[in-house]
This record gives structure tokens, C-alpha cells and sequence, in this order.
């Protein structure tokens, strides 16, 4: 064999293997989040993060997904979007998967664009098994966690279709500000104010509104990320997008951006695994 061919050969096989691993082996994220004002009850409160799951299993029942979440023992579980795919007629391995942990945590949830791309009949009868599971969904309201006297509030954000299909052409950030603060309405300016809201491009208007916290997804990672420079494009069609995946800070508000779960529309992931991130608070 040459070895021009025997190279070649070798890449795709790395790169097949590496196709698998980036679809099915799950990596955790531990970060360590410092939160001004963080109550005393809440120090080293722990939240696991899921976002776009877009429908992929892990193992039956997604058993392998639960047993690591399981495992990481949370207070909380949040789901920042794109559970399902909008072209998804049968949505069930997200709601088995969410009335599993339902079971066992509190789980709050915000939608993606692609919940928000369904008919409003699909959303509505989502929205509706999720709170039968006691799921509390967050779109564009509010839940108070309370530990005896202390509180932290969650909100989510539930974009607009056109700050998703609009990026590009949005540069009115006074207008997009207007927006995102009627959806949420008034913070808390003496509590711990978290966020989830889908999509991470906003951050600095999440910042600005009052989240010391925003948790988000929607980039998938970048779907593909090489050593050194990290994200390469993302579902927006953007090459090496800001904001790709861990943990940013704008002044005092931090922000986690989860990788993901699923493939989504793109259909792959590159050394790029599935992540559930761990969050836990302490105060500055």
C-alpha cells in the first residue's frame, strides 16, 4: 500500500471512529459559577443543564443519559431548547426522558427554535404533558426556588422566531433590549437572578436586563472543534461563532453555553461530545 493511501485511509478511519464517539459517549462539564449576592442556602447549589437534545437516545429509554444525571445527584434540571426537531412527528423521547427526572428533581424548561418551528397544536399538547410530569415550563415566566428564608428566582426567554432568522440584519440592539425586557418583565435587583433563554447570542442583553446567570445551547458547539480554536460554524450558518461552548463573563453576569446532546438538523458531531453541563453557585 502506498503511503499516501495508507494515510488516507488512516484519517477516515479516525475520523469515523470519532463521528461515533462525538454522537454517543456523553462528557460532563463541571463548572464552578461565582454569583454576587448568592444566598447562604445556595452555596454549592448544583444544576445539570441539558439542551438540544433533538431526539437522540442513549441506550433505551435514554438509560444512559438518566444514569449519568443520576449519578451527578442535582438540585435542578434545566433544558435550554431544541428537546425535538421541528420536523419530529412523534415526540416522545423527549417526554419519557423528562418525566423520568421529573420523577426524581424539580426540571425547569424554556424552548428552542425548533419547538417554537412546530404547529402551535404540537407545542401546545409538548407544553401541556411536560407540566403533567410537573415539568415547570419557562417560557417568558418566572419560578421561585426557595431554601427556608433565602430564594433564587429562574426566568426564560422564549425568542421570537425572528431573532433566529433575522441575526444578520438585527442591529437595532436598543429594540431587540425593548423586546427580551417585555418578554421577562422586571428582575429581582437584590436576588440571584437566573436565565435560560435559548439562543447565546443575546448575552449581552441578558446581562444588561439583570441575569447574573444565563444558561444556554442552540450552537451545538460549533459541531465540529479543533484543538486550539474551538468552534468551527454553528446551525446559523456562521463560522467560528462566539460563544461556542463553557463559561462567559460580561462584568458580573456569567454565562454557560451547553454543546449539546443531539446531532440536530446537521445530522453530525466532530470531536465534539455530547455534554451535560454541571453548574455549581458559590458566592463572591
Amino acid at each position: 500500500m502506498k503511503p499516501v493511501v495508507f494515510i488516507i485511509s488512516v484519517l477516515l478511519l479516525v475520523v469515523c471512529l470519532e463521528l461515533y464517539i462525538s454522537s454517543n459517549h456523553i462528557q460532563i462539564t463541571h463548572l464552578s459559577v461565582p454569583v454576587s449576592n448568592c444566598p447562604d442556602a445556595f452555596e454549592g447549589f448544583k444544576i445539570v443543564h441539558l439542551s438540544d437534545l433533538h431526539s437522540k437516545r442513549f441506550g433505551r429509554e435514554n438509560a444512559r443519559l438518566i444514569g449519568r444525571i443520576f449519578e451527578l445527584e442535582p438540585d435542578i434540571v434545566v433544558m435550554t431548547g431544541d428537546m425535538v426537531n421541528r420536523t419530529d412527528k412523534d415526540f416522545g423521547v423527549f417526554l419519557n426522558l423528562a418525566a423520568a427526572l421529573a420523577k426524581t428533581y424539580p426540571v425547569y424548561y424554556v424552548t428552542g427554535n425548533h419547538e417554537l418551528g412546530l404547529n402551535i397544536k404540537a407545542l401546545t399538547e409538548i407544553k401541556a404533558q411536560l407540566k403533567s410530569f410537573g415539568v415547570c415550563v419557562l417560557d417568558n415566566e418566572q419560578a421561585v426556588i426557595r431554601k427556608g428564608r433565602d430564594a433564587i428566582t429562574l426566568y426564560g426567554c422564549a425568542l421570537p422566531l425572528e431573532f433566529y432568522r433575522e441575526m444578520k440584519s438585527r442591529h437595532n440592539r436598543e429594540h431587540d433590549f425593548d423586546i427580551i425586557k417585555d418578554a421577562l418583565g422586571d428582575f429581582d435587583d437584590y436576588g440571584v437572578n437566573i436565565l435560560l433563554a435559548h439562543h447565546p447570542r443575546y448575552f449581552e442583553i441578558y446581562s444588561d436586563w439583570g441575569a447574573a446567570l444565563t444558561l444556554s445551547g442552540h450552537l451545538h458547539g460549533g459541531m465540529i472543534r479543533l484543538p486550539f480554536i474551538g468552534a468551527v460554524f454553528s446551525p446559523d450558518i456562521e463560522l467560528f461563532p462566539n460563544y461556542g461552548g463553557g463559561l462567559y463573563t460580561n462584568r458580573q453576569s456569567h454565562m454557560v453555553v451547553n454543546r449539546g446532546l443531539g446531532r440536530g438538523t446537521a445530522g453530525f458531531r466532530l470531536f465534539n461530545r455530547p455534554e451535560i453541563s454541571v453548574i455549581t453557585l458559590h458566592g463572591i
